[in-house]
């Protein structure tokens, strides 16, 4: 079986390193902190919070993980979270629904069974407006939990950046105001757009600014991926030199997702007994970038000829020499002024096609970067 794992929660060997990132991460878990943890999408923040998660005692910590990633207002907020308190506090069945009603009563809560007899929570007040009043009682029942059960209790907000879309500051106030007066509650919360998370905790006007603490994931360094991947090789007969390793995490940059999958193919390209090559990498890569053509290009069509060009100077090896917003840059890449780079860069970063990461701007998917320096290649 390819030893290499992407694409999912990853657990127990097929992590690589974050040792030191799990142990400030299950401190701050222990001490009732607060803490922002941030990072691109796919660089395994949850995977690892996850695993900081369930590293704690149950005897006295009860984590409660809270997916904002479907919700779209203070509505589907409350509903998410009423969810994860009631099915994280209690595993008996028999119990689920008279949890439910005790703290979450007024959203009606109703308790079905699934086709494989796994239990279903949900909430039938579906057109009952969400007051402030609401959100304070919601938001206190963390703190009511810890000492009810007497366990410190661990909220994990999941893609926490959902909030700043829900319309107005709301949320924000409430969480504010009410977190800060929590004893016996850690709040994680997990974000994976930089400009948005900026404006929410760093951003002096906002309500959550200064609220928590921050810790951004980097990527894992190439010492750290060499031992990793050559156990992973040797464990199941095959070979891979340092060469090999270097010029793979180059092409991904050391992002994990990215190098896990370009890992896993290279490996699939190796015969068993036989050393990974140069040339079964290049393979690898045109494989991975053959599966992808299509979704690549049905994105690149859709893009304007400003925001195509911007892409492609991003791909470009000359661009971190180059200042972005600088007439050096926009005379470089042919761009008409400074302010259509600005613009072009605010619609990309909305589309999710980048972001800024310190003084640059980065292309978020590392294959398809590798992708345009082929367009750029051919043109």
């Amino acid at each position: 079986m390819n030893p290499f794992t992407y694409g999912g929660i990853v657990e127990g060997k097929d992590f690589c390193n974050r040792l030191r990132e799990f142990e400030d991460i299950s401190r701050s878990m222990k001490n009732a902190e607060r803490l922002f943890v941030y990072a691109e999408r796919r660089m395994g923040k949850t995977s690892l919070v996850l695993r900081a998660a369930k590293s704690l005692s149950p005897a006295f910590y009860l984590p409660i993980y809270i997916d904002l990633w479907a919700t779209s207002d203070e509505r589907t907020f409350a509903e998410a979270f009423a969810r994860a308190v009631t099915m994280a506090s209690e595993t008996r069945v028999s119990k689920i629904l008279d949890a439910a009603k005790t703290f979450f009563g007024r959203f009606s809560p109703a308790l079905t069974v699934d086709s494989s007899g796994k239990p279903v929570l949900k909430f039938e007040a579906g057109n009952i407006p969400i007051s402030e009043r609401d959100l304070v009682e919601i938001l206190s029942i963390p703190e009511r939990l810890a000492k009810k059960k007497r366990r410190n209790v661990v909220i994990i907000f999941d893609e926490f950046q959902r909030i700043a879309d829900y319309g107005d500051d709301t949320l924000e106030r409430q969480l504010r105001s009410i977190i800060q007066h929590h004893k016996h509650v850690s709040y994680i919360f997990l974000g994976s757009r930089r400009h948005v998370i900026h404006k929410l905790f760093l951003n002096s006007r906002s309500p959550l600014y200064r609220s928590a603490g921050h810790y951004p994931l980097e990527m894992i360094s190439l010492a750290d991926w060499k031992p990793f991947i050559v156990e992973k090789f040797r464990r199941t007969g095959k070979k891979i030199g340092s060469g090999v390793i270097a010029s793979l995490v180059t092409l991904t940059e050391g992002h994990p997702f990215y190098t896990q999958h370009l890992a896993h193919t290279l490996w699939d390209s190796t015969p068993i007994g036989k050393e990974a090559t140069e040339k079964n990498l290049s393979a690898a890569l045109e494989t991975v970038l053959s599966r992808e053509h299509y979704g690549y290009s049905s994105a690149w069509e859709l893009l304007t000829p400003t925001q195509r060009r911007l892409l492609l100077a991003l791909s470009d090896a000359a661009y971190p020499a180059i200042p972005l917003f600088s007439t050096e840059f926009a005379r470089t890449f042919n761009f008409r002024s400074v302010s259509t780079v600005q613009r072009a860069i605010a619609s990309l970063m909305e589309k999710d096609f980048i972001d800024q990461s310190g003084d640059r701007f980065i292309i978020l998917d590392r294959f398809f970067k590798r992708w345009l320096q082929r367009v750029a290649g051919s043109q």
